[in-house]
C-alpha cells in the first residue's frame, strides 16, 4: 500500500506544476495550448495528457481553486461565528465587507486572468445565484427595493466584482476605489438609499 504513496505525491505535484505553468502561459496568451503550458512547466506531452485532456480542463481546474476560495469566504463571512462583530450590519455592508476582502485575494487564476482576461462567464454563471439569495434576502428584509430584477441584479453584481476584481490586480488600483462602482450599484437598491458618510440622526 505505502508502494502507491510517491506515485500519488509525484502526481500532485505535477498537477500542481502544471496549473503553475498555466497560470504564467496564459498570462502570456490566453489561446495557449496544453503543449505551451507543458514546455512552461518543463514535462512531457505525456505527462500533462496524463492530467488534463485539453487546455480547457486546465481552466476549469483554476477556476475550481477560485470558486472553492470563493465559498469558503463567503461562508466565513455571510455565516461568522456567534460573537463575531458587527451583527448588527445591514446586508448591503455585509456584501461589501466580502467585496472588499474578496478582490485583492490572489489565487492562480487572478494572476492568470490579470495580463490576459480569461472568459468569465462560468464565473458569473456560478456566483449569481449566490448574489441572487442574497438580494431576495434583502428584500425580505425590506432593505432592497421590492421592484428590482433579482437575476439582472445579481448578475450586474457578480459581473462589476469580477471586472473591479481584475483591474485591481492587473493595475494595482486600490481597492477602496475598485469598491465605489459596486457600492453605488447596491446603494441604489436599497430602499432607503444613503451613502456611508451620513451622519446618524439624532
Amino acid at each position: 500500500m505505502s508502494e502507491g504513496r510517491p506515485r500519488r505525491t509525484d502526481a500532485l505535484r505535477n498537477r500542481d506544476l502544471i496549473l503553475d505553468a498555466a497560470t504564467i502561459a496564459l498570462a502570456r496568451d490566453v489561446d495557449a495550448t496544453l503543449i505551451d503550458i507543458a514546455s512552461v512547466a518543463g514535462i512531457s506531452r505525456a505527462t500533462i495528457y496524463r492530467h488534463f485532456s485539453d487546455v480547457q480542463a486546465v481552466r476549469d481546474a483554476l477556476f475550481g481553486e477560485l470558486e472553492e476560495v470563493g465559498r469558503e469566504m463567503l461562508q466565513e463571512h455571510l455565516f461568522p461565528s456567534p460573537g463575531s462583530d458587527e451583527p448588527d450590519a445591514t446586508l448591503t455592508e455585509q456584501m461589501l465587507r466580502i467585496i472588499r476582502v474578496a478582490l485583492p485575494i490572489e489565487t492562480r487564476y487572478s494572476k492568470a486572468a490579470a495580463s490576459q482576461p480569461l472568459p468569465e462567464a462560468g464565473l458569473v454563471t456560478t456566483f449569481t445565484p449566490i448574489a441572487a439569495a442574497m438580494i431576495k434576502r434583502g428584500q425580505e428584509q425590506s432593505e432592497f427595493r421590492p421592484d428590482l430584477n433579482v437575476e439582472l441584479m445579481a448578475e450586474t453584481l457578480i459581473a462589476l466584482a469580477f471586472h473591479a476584481a481584475r483591474r485591481v490586480h492587473s493595475e494595482a488600483l486600490p481597492v477602496d476605489h475598485a469598491v465605489q462602482i459596486i457600492e453605488t450599484l447596491l446603494r441604489g437598491m436599497e430602499t432607503s438609499p444613503r451613502t456611508t458618510w451620513d451622519a446618524p440622526s439624532d
